[in-house]
């Protein structure tokens, strides 16, 4: 299936399910985990979908 734009519509067809971890100040920057678990995908790692392909 090509999505050339993703809206509403698709991602809550394509999202299962999405995890927000308790926010931790302890080091004295806020960070808060998210997972979002894709249909027939399950979860993916932030940085394998912002690497940018290398040819």
């Amino acid at each position: 299936m090509g999505i050339d734009h993703l809206d509403g519509t698709i991602l809550h067809e394509r999202i299962e399910r999405i995890e927000v971890g308790a926010s931790d100040k302890s080091s004295g920057k806020r960070v808060q985990h998210i997972h979002i678990k894709y249909d027939d995908v399950g979860f993916i790692p932030i940085h394998e979908l912002t690497e940018q392909e290398t040819a």
